[in-house]
């Protein structure tokens, strides 16, 4: 089996201001399920997914928007209005990324945003480590949107070190 598409971390964007340099990211979808066992069973009588409350976590090397953005002892509620954005861009063979409407946005229109910690190590440029937590406001909808073949939006400034 081979991997067709391959995407790297393009920035974040969380209430409508973009936080670039992102140098990390992992994906938890954070499944519920349920199993019931019935009185003196081995297997399951009742198997059931109970929904999902995906947590994506991010570093950046983009302090001051990280730090100006996201309030430090609050975080970011969304809630529909205020909303977070994860973007990737397409790699091509050889290395070199792709450009036009190839890329992939996953949104995220409830939940919380937060800030989870700042990494400084000595004689090295420092890291700051967000997580958007994603929910559904009616335990129907989907948390995460993911729309294929979007145009990145073009990076603000890359000086936030």
């Amino acid at each position: 089996m081979s991997v067709t598409n391959k995407y790297t971390i393009y920035c974040a964007v969380i209430n409508g201001v973009q936080i670039n340099q992102c140098k990390g990211i992992s994906l938890s979808p954070s499944v519920a399920r349920l199993f019931e066992y019935g009185s003196g069973t081995v297997d399951p009588q009742f198997a059931g997914y109970d929904g999902d409350d995906p947590v994506i976590r991010f570093s950046s090397t983009a302090l001051k928007k990280l730090i100006a953005n996201i309030d430090p002892t609050s975080g970011v509620a969304l809630d529909g209005t205020v909303t977070a954005e994860i973007w990737f861009q397409k790699m091509q063979k050889g290395g070199t990324r792709q450009t036009g409407a190839t890329a992939l946005k996953m949104s995220i229109g409830y939940g919380i945003a937060c800030l989870t910690g700042i990494t400084a190590a000595d004689a090295q440029v420092a890291v700051g480590e967000a997580m958007i937590y994603g929910t559904s406001i009616d335990g129907e909808t989907s948390p995460i949107t993911i729309t294929p073949a979007s145009t990145l939006p073009a990076l603000s400034a890359t000086d936030q070190l």
